[in-house]
């Protein structure tokens, strides 16, 4: 199925998914499924939120264009939810997504720490931003179906638009 998708014209993708989806199956997927879209997007409280909040959301992405980051999430990165390697003057390399930057310091948020990563300037050698998105590719895979995708892209799509 995934060969398919990607094969498929984004608009006409997401054509379909609006006119045959189903925002109530979709929304189970987003929470439900192996894709764990909930898990970055909106997770649980406590836990870091690594993606876009989908519900609130301020994107000048098209439908098509949404359809298109999640069959091929790293062809455009929004820099606010971008991978960054910081490499330290002492050898280090420190990888998370930018919180906050300052003349003082880079704040990093890492999924696999809860306390977010503080570095200070003069100890930061390079920032290299990363070229593959933190949303993991093949997500189609996980799903079961076509009539899966169109249900999770209309849920996507239509939480978006709220």
């Amino acid at each position: 199925m995934e060969n398919e998708l990607l094969a498929s014209s984004p608009a006409d993708l997401a054509q379909v998914a609006i006119r045959e989806g189903n925002i109530q199956l979709g929304k189970k997927l987003f929470y439900q499924s192996a894709a764990t879209c909930f898990a970055c997007h909106d997770p649980p409280r406590g836990a870091a939120r690594l993606g876009p909040n989908l519900a609130k959301v301020k994107t000048n992405l098209t439908d098509e264009q949404l359809v298109d980051s999640i069959l091929r999430p790293s062809k455009m990165i929004d820099k606010e939810y971008a991978q960054v390697i910081v490499l330290t003057v002492d050898g280090l390399a420190r990888t998370g997504v930018r919180i906050s930057e300052s003349k003082e310091a880079i704040v990093l948020r890492n999924p696999a720490q809860l306390a977010p990563i503080e570095i200070m300037q003069d100890d930061i050698e390079e920032v290299i931003e990363s070229e593959v998105s933190l949303m993991p590719e093949h997500l189609a895979r996980l799903l079961e179906s076509r009539k899966e995708f169109n249900d999770l892209m209309k849920y996507i799509i239509e939480t978006r638009k709220r």
